[in-house]
């Protein structure tokens, strides 16, 4: 499973997740991936915790609070994704071929988000293509930007 979180302080109400799609508010198929099916990189199981967002010149997309949150990223066997940006939750699959990578069927709660969790709950379900760095795990979408990963908390 893949489980991005935004760890920090939550403020007022509980967070669910949802079965319509959060950008367009239609219902999204179930998703049952099967376990360890072909095609999936055993490198990404595991939690990944979000360093940087950096747009096409190389530079941070938005700014955040170190001390306020950090995004998690969790990849499980079976093909299985989730998400969290800080108030909003997302689930859903992903599968990989080569260095690419498409995430499918992410739903997810509608939350208000800060600048920092909203331009990442916007980006990494766009991702396409994913390389490993030394110990970094690094998400590049098709206009060039990049989420870059860490598995140290």
């Amino acid at each position: 499973m893949f489980f991005a979180s935004c760890l920090g302080t939550k403020t007022g109400g509980s967070t669910n997740l949802g079965s319509q799609s959060a950008e367009t508010g239609d219902k999204a198929p179930v998703v049952s991936p099967t376990k360890n099916p072909v095609g999936m990189d055993e490198g990404l199981i595991g939690n990944w915790y979000l360093e940087e967002m950096l747009g096409t010149n190389g530079k941070p997309m938005a700014d955040r609070d170190e001390t306020k949150k950090k995004c998690l990223l969790r990849f499980e066997e079976g093909g299985k994704v989730s998400a969290n940006s800080g108030r909003n939750t997302y689930t859903g699959a992903y599968s990989t071929k080569g260095e690419s990578i498409t995430f499918r069927a992410i739903v997810g709660t509608k939350a208000m988000e800060d600048k920092w969790g909203s331009t990442y709950a916007t980006k990494f379900k766009k991702a396409t293509f994913y390389r490993f760095e030394k110990q970094n795990l690094s998400l590049k979408l098709p206009n060039g930007e990049r989420l870059i990963f860490s598995k140290k908390k």
